[in-house]
């Protein structure tokens, strides 16, 4: 599969390259006499030793390759997920799943909900359980060793909701696995602070330096 830098470093080739359209001359099939060349909007290439076939391949190559990068870059656009409908699918998610209930005298659960999205667009979901010792777990942990069961462990979203409604950041427990998770991008993931308004930040904004 192609990187972004390799795309990038095509492109980079052909706006170097002499003007489109380019077109391939043939001795005895374009002209009747003379040497095969290549036609540009600049100084004329002439080819040696190449094939009829290879002489229109390169020809053509000058106007194919630009219409393929710009195919890519509208399936690309396809494949790219509507950032708001992210958040909303998101928001939708984890309201499914909260559901503040006492679970005996020592367990409540589902008063915060929590969804995260992964790097396959997968969105996984959490609810926190209080316990009357240290045996509880946060919302986004939850949603956290969800994706993990599941396979993934790139997280991009995070979305959380409070027993009010409200939305809130991850605490420092969940920052701390977030980060560990992901040392050399934990930067990067986005965090929902205030659906209403569509106010976010990044886990690298509100964890600048990491401790270990």
């Amino acid at each position: 599969m192609l990187t972004e830098k390799e795309l990038n470093e095509i492109r980079q080739r052909c706006e170097k390259a002499a003007g489109a359209p380019w077109k391939s001359f043939i001795e005895g099939r374009d002209h009747l006499c003379g040497s095969d060349f290549i036609q540009t909007q600049g100084e004329d290439i002439e080819l040696i030793g190449a094939s009829e076939a290879d002489k229109d391949f390169i020809a053509n190559a000058r106007q194919d390759i630009p219409k393929l990068l710009a195919e890519i870059d509208r399936l690309k656009g396809l494949n790219k997920p509507d950032r708001d409908n992210i958040w909303s699918e998101m928001y939708e998610a984890a309201k499914a799943v909260q559901n503040d209930r006492k679970i005996s005298g020592y367990v409540e659960a589902g008063g915060v909900a929590a969804a995260i999205e992964s790097a396959s667009g997968r969105i996984y979901t959490g609810v926190c359980v209080d316990t009357c010792s240290t045996l509880g777990i946060c919302a986004e942990r939850n949603a956290v060793f969800n994706m993990l069961t599941n396979g993934e462990q790139i997280i991009k979203r995070v979305l959380a909701i409070m027993p009010d409604g409200r939305n809130g950041a991850p605490c420092g427990a969940c920052r701390e696995l977030m980060v560990q998770l992901m040392p050399e991008s934990y930067g990067e993931i986005e965090i929902m602070l205030d659906y209403a308004t569509g106010r976010t930040i990044t886990l690298g904004e509100i964890t600048p330096e990491w401790w270990i």
